[in-house]
């Protein structure tokens, strides 16, 4: 599942990372912080919100994006870091959400 940051604010003005009509609105990056309690597995790989898959993990990841200007103003979405195997390896546990509950 691919992550997508949209900023919306109270007067109902709408950013979405990646549309063409925010042309002249400052980058994503500079209005948000990305980050990420479990990098190990899964991880922001730039400063617009991307993140990436890299490891399986025994607990749920939680991300969180943060208001540079009010560190109090954030949101979080917790996942569940679990690779699909490669080719000829061996999958336990869930296929979906955690590997092991």
């Amino acid at each position: 599942r691919s992550t997508n940051t949209v900023i919306v604010f109270d007067s109902g003005l709408t950013f979405s990372l990646g549309s063409t009509a925010n042309n002249g609105v400052p980058a994503i990056s500079s209005m948000v912080t990305f980050f990420s309690d479990t990098p190990f597995a899964l991880d922001y790989v730039d400063l617009d919100g991307t993140t990436q898959l890299k490891a399986n993990s025994i607990n749920m990841a939680t991300l969180t994006a943060q208001l540079i200007c009010d560190t109090e103003v954030f949101d979080t979405e917790v996942v569940a870091a679990n690779l699909d195997p490669e080719t000829l390896d061996v999958d336990l546990g869930n296929e979906h959400g955690l590997q092991f509950e």
